[in-house]
Order: structure tokens, then sequence, then C-alpha cells
């Protein structure tokens, strides 16, 4: 057997047109992923406002999660077709008819959620074009679904952030911050806070919110797992947040402790490069030198944490180390020593 016959094995057992059914269609579908995964990253940069931080983040995630989708239908792809089929020049074509398109959407949110429909038409249009030329192996039929499935919970997210909380009511509970084609059901409550569960499709979400149905869990997305869920519960159900006490619960962790001082600096960002290009554009609505001068001020970006003590061998996590045997990690040790006392010392601890 020579080495061609090897290798074309690998390759998908197929006539020349399910071949040409399925390069073309799950190269559109690449195409897709990749756009969308460029969307997302930009909107990471572009976002500002009071919401910075959370956004920030969650297109952080949104980006990342489309990254390693794009490894694996290329591979497969590859797999299936052999390798010369990923040429740029036609995912250039393709990807650039999404992204225009998509620019048409000023908002980050909103392009996000034209992206995601988008997205479900081309993973539809694979999975039923690729089995009506009965040319769907196992592995594709099992990877189309789960991408399918994982991107529900991406428009989830997107719809989420992008919901505004009702009107206060006079009630004892607060009203659920988002409604539609899921099921929410109040798992407990105090007079300022409630607990709520939501299903959506086949997936389960735990929020907690306050009088007014606005989130206060560090990242405003809900938590993806009922322990982690149940543990912010115990801290509110003993007052603490009810009170107003935030702090103790945001003091145990370097990052959510810096995600309560950005919070409290109303800066727009943490960064000055986005304070300037929200400026060209005419985003602020404050002068964009105190802008600026706000930026400087709040919590430092994950580029300048990484440059601190300990940073060369933990990265950002040099924020978190408490001790260490390794000489290059230790150097954070005191940073995070004096940190951690200060804010006890506020706490009058």
């Amino acid at each position: 057997m020579n080495s061609h016959e090897r290798d074309k094995k690998a390759y998908l057992n197929a006539t020349p047109m399910q071949r040409d059914v399925v390069r073309r269609l799950l190269c559109d579908l690449l195409a897709c992923l990749r756009a969308q995964y460029l969307s997302y990253q930009t909107s990471h940069w572009q976002v500002v406002g009071g919401s910075f931080y959370g956004n920030h983040l969650l297109f952080e995630r949104l980006y990342q999660s489309v990254q390693e989708q794009v490894d694996q239908l290329a591979e497969k792809t590859a797999g299936y077709l052999g390798a010369e089929v990923l040429g740029l020049d036609h995912q250039m074509d393709h990807m650039m008819a999404y992204t225009e398109k998509w620019s048409l959407v000023s908002c980050n949110h909103r392009r996000g959620l034209q992206s995601e429909a988008d997205l479900q038409r081309a993973i539809r249009a694979a999975y039923e074009g690729i089995k009506q030329a009965k040319a769907m192996t196992l592995g594709l039929d099992d990877w189309l679904m789960a991408t399918a499935n994982a991107h529900d919970e991406n428009e989830y997210l997107l719809q989420q952030a992008l919901a505004q909380p009702p009107v206060a009511k006079q009630a004892s509970v607060p009203t659920p911050p988002y409604h539609g084609n899921r099921e929410e059901k109040l798992l407990d409550s105090t007079p300022q806070h409630a607990l709520w569960q939501t299903k959506y499709g086949s997936k389960k979400y735990w929020m907690i919110t306050d009088y007014d149905g606005q989130m206060v869990d560090p990242y405003g997305t809900g938590f993806g797992k009922k322990r982690a869920a149940m543990e912010a519960w115990e801290v509110v159900s003993k007052g603490k947040l009810a009170s107003g006490g935030d702090e103790d619960y945001f003091y145990k962790d370097p990052a959510k402790r810096e995600v309560l001082e950005f919070a409290e600096s109303n800066a727009i960002s943490n960064s000055v490069a986005v304070v300037e290009n929200a400026a060209e554009h005419d985003h602020l609505d404050i002068p964009e030198s105190k802008a600026i001068e706000e930026a400087l001020e709040a919590p430092p970006l994950p580029t300048e944490i990484a440059k601190e003590p300990g940073g060369a061998a933990l990265s950002t996590l040099n924020r978190y180390v408490i001790d260490s045997e390794d000489k290059g990690a230790a150097k954070g040790v005191p940073m995070n020593e004096a940190r951690m006392a200060r804010w006890l010392g506020e706490l009058g601890g």
C-alpha cells in the first residue's frame, strides 16, 4: 500500500457529490465561526460604560469558547476532506460576508445575537444538507448538535446582558429580571433579595436579584452551578448583602474585590486606550481628561497585574499566591499579604 492510499483512508468515504456538499457546508460554517470569534474579540476590546467589567468578561468568555470550536471544526474538516479545502482565500470571502452584515449592528450585544442567529442557521443547513446527502458521520452529528446547544447558552447570556430590570413593584419579593420562553422558579427570598432558578432549554441557571430585579452576583450572568448559587445565597440570607455590607463577600477573593472597587470607581474603563477610543468616536458623556483620570485610578488591567511581583512565574495568578516554594512565585506573597492586611483594616478586622 502506497502513502497516498494510507492517507486516503483518513478521509471521508464518499462520492464526489457528497464530498462537495460536505465541503461547501462545513467551510461556510467554519467561516461563520471564525467571523464570530473575531466579532466577539472585538466587542471584548470595545465595550465601555458602567457595565464595562461584566461585559468585558462576558465577551472574553464568548470568544474563547468559539475559538475552541473553530479548531475542532477545522481539524474535523481537514480529516474528512484534506487540509487543502481550508484555504484562507476562500475562507476570507465567507468571513467578510458575515462581518460586513454584522457591522451594520452598532450594539455589541445585539451584534452578538445576530451572529448567533446566523450561526444557528449555518449549523442547521450543514446538519440537514449533509444528512440529506447521506454523508453524515456519528462524530459530526454529535459535534453539530453539541455546538448548537452551546450557542443556545451564548444567546441566553447575551439576552440577559441586554435585559432591563423591571420597575420595582410594591411587593416584598423582587420581580425576576428576565422573562420569555423560560421557566422561572423562586427558591428563596428576603425583603431585599431573591434567589431565582431559570431553566433555558436543557440547562439551569441560578440568579440572585435585589428588590429592583437587578442581578447582584459579581459577573451579572447568573450561576451555572447550584452549589455556587447556594453559597452566594448563604451570604445574602445572613444579611451581609441585605444590610449593605457587600465587602465581606468581595474581600474573600482579590478578583471579586477588584470588581467591587471598579464598580465604586464609576470609571468607564480601566484601560486608557479604551477611553481614548471611546472619546474619538464621541461615546463619552464626561470630559476625556476626567475619564482618563478615572481609568488610571481604577483596578489594574490583567497585563499590568502580570507585571507585578510573581507575575513572571504565575502571570495574573500572582494575585492569589499566599505561600510557595517556587522563588519566582513567592515574590507575590508580600504584595498579597500587604493588600489583604489593608482590606481587613478597612473592615475593622
